[in-house]
């Protein structure tokens, strides 16, 4: 069965802002993360060296539930999703897009 790939702009619009998405191997972030999320910014940066194509994928879904959980507050409480919060969220999401074929 032929895979699916995901196409991961060059920008994507989440509520009012709009983020520019780059590949880079960050040299001030944690080099144990796949990429990271800069609100001030607005950009979203994924780990290029030693990364396939899946884990860029599973690391911009991951992103833009950090951007999507800013934008939209998704606690009542007004609290920042933890990260363990986004993971599963972000995880699970995407396991459905690539197992169903939505992109």
């Amino acid at each position: 069965m032929k895979r699916i790939a995901m196409k991961i702009p060059k920008t994507v619009k989440i509520g009012a802002k709009t983020f520019s998405v780059s590949f880079n191997d960050p040299v001030s972030q944690d080099m144990s993360t796949d990429g990271y999320i800069n609100y001030g910014q607005q950009k979203i940066v994924l780990r290029n060296h030693l990364l396939n194509k899946e884990r860029q994928e599973q690391a911009f879904i991951h992103e833009i539930t950090h951007a999507i959980d800013d934008s939209f507050c998704i606690k009542d409480s007004g609290e920042k999703l933890t990260e363990s919060e986004v993971e599963r969220l972000s995880s699970s999401f995407y396991q459905i897009v690539k197992e169903n074929k939505i992109f």
